[in-house]
């Protein structure tokens, strides 16, 4: 019988290179907004109500000091010091303020050396002060292994000092010094921002950089949607839809988790490019979904990224969520363009209302002066009119034939007769006298492919088509009244002239009448505005 020569040898054990502070650190946090917001958030799970952020941009220094709980002895070995420990989420609030943690990964601790290479740490609690410093370049000098001759970080001694701290509040205060200058210039107003943005918003946490509050501004609402719905997949969604008054530098919505921003807005996969251009610059807000980071690690795998920059997107959850808020998106829209296209159509007839007082007063001052010359090429005599020197003005006897209606049968485009009931029914926008009759002007929906006016003559009527697509331009162009005008005038002059070449000269002086009126008008509310001006200046 063969005897086994198997023998049980020492138990292996994981060792781990001081390059992982450089996978944690530089490779997730090589920006100091991030950087120093990871080390924020361990002051909020700290329960600290106080964080004073230090920037010095002239030396070598950032410094973050919070009046949290602190550490003792224990909690530094067994916690601080224990890498991508889910241990905060023993406890299910803090113990002060109720706050859910929002520290899940473990590694924040370490995001210091993102931007520096060393990390001072002083902290207080139970009357004892304890003090460590963790150099990057000390690390090195610990034990090395391997065929790279590495340095093993847990064999890497660090000096642990205890003192007395009778008296003294509890906190914590980490230093960061030499700072690695590949990270750039340090912008205060970044971490600023940053800060507002990314951390909950409580009014029993607050957060100072040199002097200056991390409060996230509130953004002018023109509307507000309210989001309050749970998925089967992706749990509570809560938040609200907010149509800022104006455009926003970054819109999209905010996804938090316990209250912490995680990643940038986002539009959950909506197609921006269909949307009217002045809508989407408005779109903002946030929704909390609670599901995202579970207090016990059952998910299998993490919703959000390890650096916190955004989400797994092809993750059920998110996938939930997108397709819930891509739907809420797409239907605020529709209400948006429903609203926005309500406003347009009355600021349209607003303006076709205003635009129809002054082409019916050209338009009758144009008949008057008409009807003064056929009466002039009937009696010979002159109109009184004088020039510019008081002289009384001679005309001579011309040859203007009288525009009588004629009584054509052209076939004109029907309208129903409940809408032609209800224009009947309609005030009028205004009155103008043509060709010795007098005439009611309405506005009135005839649809986009009836004309731009159309005259009814036997009922007295000019209807403007608020449909026709030329009022919509004309609107946005800002020449409603050119526009009427030209409708109104060509609809008359072709239902009066017999030949195509009367109805083009008739228009023509229509058309020369009326902007020699309007430039008349344009010049008189120009010395109007200067003299109030003048006016307005004067006064004590």
């Amino acid at each position: 019988m063969a005897v086994s020569t198997a023998r049980k040898l020492k138990p292996l054990t994981f060792e781990v290179s001081t390059n992982l502070l450089d996978q944690i650190g530089v490779n997730m946090y090589s920006k100091y907004p991030k950087a120093i917001g990871e080390l924020v958030v361990n002051a909020y799970d700290a329960d600290a109500n106080f964080v004073q952020v230090r920037v010095d941009q002239r030396g070598d220094c950032v410094e973050i000091e919070d009046n949290g709980s602190g550490m003792n002895e224990e909690d530094i070995r067994n916690q601080f010091m224990f890498i991508a420990s889910r241990q905060k989420r023993v406890s299910k609030v803090t113990p002060i303020y109720g706050r859910l943690p929002i520290g899940q990964k473990g590694i924040g601790k370490l995001a210091g050396f993102g931007i520096a290479k060393c990390m001072e740490i002083t902290t207080i609690k139970d009357e004892k002060q304890f003090y460590f410093r963790l150099d990057r370049e000390e690390l090195e000098n610990g034990e090395r292994i391997g065929k790279l001759r590495e340095a093993v970080l847990n064999r890497s001694p660090i000096q642990l000092v205890e003192s007395n701290a009778r008296g003294k509040a509890p906190g914590t205060t980490v230093r960061l010094t030499k700072l690695r200058r590949e990270c750039g210039r340090i912008d205060v107003d970044k971490i600023v921002i940053h800060l507002a943005l990314e951390l909950p918003q409580s009014s029993t946490f607050k957060v100072v950089v040199n002097r200056r509050e991390c409060k996230r501004q509130d953004v002018p609402a023109a509307k507000r949607y309210t989001v309050d719905h749970v998925d089967p997949v992706c749990g509570p969604i809560k938040g609200e839809i907010i149509v800022a008054k104006k455009r926003l530098p970054e819109p999209g919505m905010l996804v938090t988790v316990r209250g912490r921003v995680v990643g940038r807005p986002l539009w959950f996969g909506v197609n921006r490019e269909g949307w009217r251009f002045t809508i989407a610059p408005l779109i903002t807000g946030s929704v909390e979904v609670p599901a995202f980071d579970p207090e016990e690690p059952s998910d299998g795998m993490d919703v959000i990224k390890t650096d916190r920059e955004g989400f797994i997107e092809t993750h059920p959850k998110f996938e939930a969520l997108a397709t819930y808020m891509k739907g809420q998106l797409e239907e605020v829209y529709r209400d948006l363009v429903k609203e926005y296209e309500r406003r347009e159509e009355q600021e349209k007839r607003l303006l076709i209302n205003e635009a129809i007082r002054n082409v019916a007063a050209d338009l009758n001052e144009w008949e008057r002066e008409r009807e003064r010359d056929r009466r002039l090429q009937t009696t010979g005599s002159t109109t009184g009119r004088q020039d510019e020197t008081g002289q009384e003005m001679q005309h001579p006897i011309v040859d203007i034939p009288s525009h009588l209606r004629r009584d054509r049968k052209g076939k004109k485009r029907g309208i129903p007769p409940k809408l032609m009931e209800e224009i009947r029914a309609l005030l009028g926008s205004g009155k103008l006298r043509f060709a010795g009759r007098l005439f009611e002007v309405k506005t009135a929906p005839l649809g986009e492919d009836s004309p731009e006016c159309d005259i009814r003559w036997e009922e007295s009527l000019v209807i403007i088509n608020l449909d026709h697509p030329a009022y919509e331009q004309a609107r946005a162009n800002r020449c409603v009244e050119i526009t009427t005008f030209r409708a109104v005038a060509g609809a008359l002059a072709a239902e009066e002239c017999e030949t195509a070449g009367e109805m083009y000269e008739e228009l023509d002086s229509m058309i020369r009448f009326h902007a020699e009126r309007m430039g008349k008008r344009a010049r008189k509310g120009k010395a109007d505005t200067i003299e109030d001006s003048t006016v307005t200046e004067a006064a004590p």
